[in-house]
């Protein structure tokens, strides 16, 4: 099909936030997406995104699909899209005004490990195994200087509102529930 356009107003706190775009690779069974290489959180992230902004403007919704190299998920039914893409606005906003403790690869392996801070902690922090790690991005370096320990409270409460939903309409063999 044709990019779809997508557009719907959410009102949050007393203001009212445009979500607007166009969704590519809708077909009529659904949304599919994909990517020659093996499933990152990233992946999880766009897909989500696309699938709960149409959830949010059209309520029930044909699943949304992301295939890769190391297999494919896809996404179900997401009750109360438009309060979920809510919190998700609210934590967006929240980022313009201050630097928010949301890291996608340490929030992943915290979620999926069942909120263990050593898994996300091993994501986070640079060893010589590991120097790519998400403490070593200049950005977040940055960002955070003067922050003694991001993986905090506030890294656990983005980490709920951004990846709880996402995990909870997930239907992927490879994550465990």
């Amino acid at each position: 099909m044709a990019p779809q356009p997508l557009r719907h107003e959410i009102s949050i706190d007393g203001q009212t936030w445009a979500v607007h775009g166009a969704l590519p690779d809708l077909r009529p069974d659904g949304l599919v997406r994909w990517r020659y290489d093996d499933t990152r959180p990233g992946d999880y992230l766009e897909a989500w995104l696309l699938h709960l902004a149409r959830a949010a403007g059209e309520g029930d919704i044909t699943p949304t699909r992301w295939l890769s190299r190391d297999g494919d998920f896809q996404f179900g039914a997401v009750p109360d899209a438009p309060a979920v893409l809510a919190d998700l606005l609210r934590l967006y906003a929240r980022g313009l005004c201050e630097p928010v403790h949301f890291f996608p690869k340490s929030a992943w392996a915290y979620m999926v490990s069942g909120c263990k801070l050593s898994k996300a902690s091993a994501r986070w922090r640079s060893t010589p195994r590991n120097p790519f790690a998400e403490e070593a991005d200049p950005a977040y370096s940055l960002a955070l200087r003067g922050v003694a320990e991001p993986l905090d409270g506030d890294f656990h409460d983005c980490a709920v509102t951004v990846l709880g939903p996402l995990l909870a309409s997930l239907d992927d063999p490879r994550v465990a529930p």
